[in-house]
């Protein structure tokens, strides 16, 4: 359920000609967060609360009894602390946001494609003014300028 908000998010913050470039580096800057240091820093606090470590030749061994109250307390301010941090960033992203600027001007969807309807029209209108009697082009075939910046 989270990943459905945070994706929407997403989506509205990114320029759509980037947006696939941006999901990319997304799931890489994941990947790397995720899965390199969590086995580390899970392993530091479940080794944080061994009471009873078995003894090999080499003097490094495997735990026997952990204490399964603190590691529970361990886990979950672990926990906490990533929530906490997920949610400070995403609150900060909502602070700071500012909306995508196409050609100059802030729009809003409806507003877009309602120019590009009407753009689409004029086109359509001037092509047929401009070549009456030429079989070459129909009077649908205007172009939608999308508002975009290239």
């Amino acid at each position: 359920m989270w990943i459905i908000g945070q994706l929407i998010f997403f989506y509205r913050c990114v320029i759509p000609k980037l947006r696939s470039f941006a999901i990319g580096n997304q799931w890489l800057y994941i990947r790397l967060l995720g899965t390199i240091p969590a086995p580390l820093v899970f392993g530091a606090v479940i080794d944080a609360t061994c009471q009873i470590w078995s003894d090999t030749c080499d003097g490094s061994g495997s735990c026997r009894v952990y204490d399964h109250h603190q590691m529970a307390l361990y886990l979950l301010a672990l926990g906490l602390c990533a929530k906490s941090l997920s949610t400070l960033f995403f609150c900060l992203a909502w602070l700071f946001y500012r909306p995508p600027d196409y050609c100059g001007l802030h729009k809003t969807d409806t507003e877009a494609m309602m120019l590009a309807v009407v753009d689409h029209e004029l086109s359509a209108d001037l092509s047929v003014n401009n070549k009456i009697g030429s079989e070459s082009e129909t009077p649908m075939q205007g172009t939608i300028k999308i508002l975009d910046s290239s």
